[in-house]
């Protein structure tokens, strides 16, 4: 019985890591970089920031 259970343990791995073999080499690989667009000519916003005029 405890055979089995590590058997079907090493079978469901398997299967699983040839799922995301398959499913990541399909992937595109074309790299973008996400960098947020800062705009230098607006005040602050947060909770940190204070209002003062």
């Amino acid at each position: 019985m405890k055979s089995k259970v590590i058997f079907f343990l090493a079978g469901a791995a398997v299967v699983t890591l040839s799922f995301t073999f398959a499913t990541a080499s399909r992937a595109p690989k074309a790299i973008t970089k996400n960098t947020p667009q800062v705009s230098h000519n607006e005040p602050v916003g947060g909770l940190l920031s204070e209002d003062k005029f």
